[in-house]
């Protein structure tokens, strides 16, 4: 939550599109003792690459998955993306 950044938590514990496996990034002690938790996504970005739109995937929410999202929103959760280990926010 962004009133409270040291309370961490993983980008898939809201309904995300994600991989079939999760691929989590080896961290070193660090990142671990911040709590980061890097974890490979669907997404594909280039960088001088023209690309059309294109959809990643397609989810159907259910009450419980979207009150997840409303309840997400209301307490101000952000993410960091990461792209060659340099923030993105």
């Amino acid at each position: 939550p962004f009133a409270n950044p040291s309370e961490l938590y993983q980008f898939f514990s809201l309904p995300f599109c994600r991989p079939k496996e999760l691929e989590e990034k080896w961290l070193d002690l660090g990142e671990v003792l911040k709590g980061d938790r890097a974890t490979k996504t669907l997404y594909d970005i280039r960088f001088k690459q023209n690309t059309q739109w294109q959809s990643l995937c397609k989810v159907t929410l259910d009450e419980e998955k979207a009150a997840k999202f409303k309840q997400a929103i209301v307490d101000d959760y952000y993410f960091e993306l990461l792209l060659d280990d340099l923030p993105i926010w």
